[in-house]
């Protein structure tokens, strides 16, 4: 009787504790991080707010702007990286309006139950349909 107490006792603890329950989970990579570039004061307005004289022309489609910011950060352009348009708002900065076309990155290889590291990119585009300038929030990434 004390022979099969022992015996099972030795298979339900090589039952309960797999060899691979004592190995260190993998880390996190580094997550890839774009070079922050903070963007000025602005508020957000309505098209009836523009001055009369003022149109708001569009002259880049989504892939366009997704191909600039691609060669602006070649980091958009690794497997790792996945690039989502969050959308348009137009906006006033010292007097002049601008179109806001916000996307978001993720690097898909710090990938957890809670999310990627992110960071939210802004192209500002004046009313001739010109990109003007890029700006890129801080890595945010979920705990």
């Amino acid at each position: 009787m004390r022979t099969a107490i022992s015996t099972l006792l030795v298979a339900t603890i090589g039952i309960s504790s797999p060899p691979y329950a004592s190995d260190d989970p993998k880390p996190m990579p580094e997550p890839i991080a774009l070079p922050v570039n903070v963007a000025p004061a602005f508020e957000e307005i309505s098209y009836s707010s523009l001055p009369p004289d003022v149109q708001m022309t569009v002259r880049a489609s989504t892939s366009d702007l997704t191909g600039q910011l691609k060669a602006k950060f070649p980091a958009l352009s690794t497997s790792r990286a996945s690039l989502m348009l969050y959308g348009e708002t137009l906006i006033r900065s010292l007097g002049v309006p601008y179109r806001q076309v916000t996307f978001y990155y993720g690097d898909n290889a710090t990938l957890n139950m809670h999310g990627t590291c992110s960071q939210g990119i802004h192209v500002w585009i004046n009313s001739a349909g010109d990109p003007i300038d890029t700006y890129v929030e801080e890595l945010t990434c979920p705990m």
